[in-house]
Order: C-alpha cells, then sequence, then structure tokens
C-alpha cells in the first residue's frame, strides 16, 4: 500500500520524519580508443603519388575508397585516418582495417553498454522494488504507531477516566470521612452529656435514697415508737379488761347476792303476811 501524493505531501507529526533514498541512473561514458598508429610504409610497397595526367587504370582506381569524413573514436580524440582521393592501396588497406577496429571497438562498447545499461536497469529495477517494500514496510510501520498510538490514547482517556473515578471516590470518601468525625464528636458529645445526665440522675437518685432512708429510719423509729404505745394500750386494755372481769364477776356475785336477799326479803314479807 503506498501513500498517496497528497498525503504524503502534508507531513504527520505524530510519526517520525523519513527520508527515502535517491536513486539516480549511473552515468556510462564510451571509453576511448586510442588506435595504434599505422606502420611506416615499407618500400617495397611504396609507390609513387601518381600525376594528374597519369591516373591509374579504372580497375585500381576502383580499389581506392571514395572520399570520407574523418573518423572520431571519442570527442577528445584527433582523426585517425582521412582518406583522399589519391591515397594508395596501402593507405585504403590500411584506413579499412581501421575502420573494421573502430566498428569493431564500437561494437564491443555498445554490448558492454547494453550489459551495464541492463544491469543498471535490474539494479533499478531492484531498487525501485526495495524502495517499494520499504515504502510497505513504512506504511505497516506507520499503521504500527498510529495503532499503538491510539491504543495509548484509549489507555490514557482510560486512566484519566479512572483517575477522575478515582478522584470522585477519593471526594466522597473525604466527605464520609468527615461525617463519620462529624457523628464520633456528636456521639462524644452526647456521651459526655449522658454522662453528665447520668452523674446528675445518680446524684439525685442518691439522695433520695438519703432521704428516703432518713424517712424510712424515721418511719421506722415512729412505728417502733407505735409499736410501744400499742402494747403498752393492749397492757393497759389488758389490765382494763381483767379488771372489768374482775369488776363483772364481783358484779354478778353482788347482783346474785342482791337477788337472794331479794328473794329472802320477798320470803319474809310473804311469810309476815300470812297469819
Amino acid at each position: 500500500m503506498t501513500v498517496p501524493a497528497k498525503e504524503a505531501a502534508v507531513p504527520n507529526p505524530m510519526l517520525p520524519s523519513l527520508t527515502l533514498p535517491s536513486f539516480t541512473l549511473p552515468s556510462y561514458t564510451l571509453p576511448s580508443i586510442k588506435l595504434p598508429a599505422p606502420p611506416p610504409p615499407t618500400p617495397m610497397l611504396l609507390s609513387p603519388r601518381p600525376q594528374p595526367s597519369k591516373l591509374p587504370s579504372p580497375t585500381l582506381s576502383s580499389l581506392s575508397p571514395p572520399p570520407a569524413p574523418t573518423v572520431v573514436a571519442t570527442s577528445d580524440e584527433t582523426a585517425v585516418a582521412e582518406a583522399a582521393p589519391g591515397d594508395d592501396l596501402n593507405l585504403a588497406f590500411f584506413g579499412g582495417l581501421t575502420l573494421s577496429a573502430v566498428a569493431v571497438g564500437q561494437a564491443v562498447l555498445l554490448a558492454l553498454t547494453n550489459d551495464e545499461t541492463k544491469k543498471a536497469r535490474e539494479e533499478v529495477k531492484d531498487r525501485e522494488l526495495k524502495a517499494d517494500q520499504l515504502l510497505k514496510y513504512m506504511d505497516e510501520e506507520a499503521r504500527r504507531v498510529m495503532d499503538a498510538m491510539n491504543k495509548a490514547k484509549a489507555e490514557a482517556m482510560q486512566r484519566l477516566a479512572l483517575e477522575a473515578k478515582l478522584e470522585a471516590v477519593e471526594k466522597a470518601r473525604g466527605e464520609q470521612e468527615r461525617m463519620i468525625t462529624n457523628l464520633a464528636d456528636q456521639i462524644r458529645t452526647l456521651e459526655a452529656l449522658r454522662q453528665a445526665e447520668v452523674a446528675t440522675v445518680e446524684a439525685e437518685t442518691h439522695q433520695k435514697i438519703l432521704s428516703l432512708y432518713t424517712e424510712l429510719e424515721i418511719a421506722k423509729g415512729t412505728r417502733d415508737k407505735l409499736e410501744m404505745d400499742q402494747m403498752n394500750r393492749e397492757r393497759q386494755m389488758a389490765v382494763l379488761v381483767n379488771a372489768l372481769e374482775g369488776a363483772s364477776t364481783h358484779a354478778t356475785s353482788a347482783q346474785r347476792a342482791a337477788v337472794e336477799a331479794m328473794a329472802m326479803a320477798e320470803e319474809a314479807l310473804h311469810d309476815q303476811s300470812q297469819p
């Protein structure tokens, strides 16, 4: 997957800066071939230059090469051979040999250049393949980095949410601790008030108990006195009862005696009334 040109033009601040290597085709310069200098002409083959009036026969003149421009192997080389209408056969032979050597050299150079070009193209293809692989790798790395950043962002958001919840819990716990402290203070205050009230009630109860005990003692003394008075009254009543019983007995005896006396008196009166 390659990065589009519009997206690649805008650098992503979240990704590291990546610089792709530049690929430049190697420049190939044809090597200059210095042809060997022609050997000096032998005396046997040399012939005098023909005069214009004495031209060679057509068969011999047809063997000489036609006029040709100067053959240059490279830009910095001088002319190797120049054909002229009046050159002899040796010069033509050496010129043809030179042209053949130049043609062979150019063919060899062309073959070498083709091989070098093929190698260069293969290297360029390899580099382009490596560049594509590098781009794919960088895309994958960028995707991994983005995934890692998204994951880190999600974890950071989750951590922030947890920290917010923890802060809320800490705040609620602080409120609860303050409420518990206030309740503990109120409980201690109520306990102190209760203890004070209990002490007051105990003191009042003790005082009441002492008062009741005093009253009980007084009542007990009064009861003992009343019991003594009652016993004295009972004794007096017993004495009075005994006295009354004795008086009754005496009265009964006196009444009986009076009845007997009255009976005797009546008998006496009855006796006296009879003649």
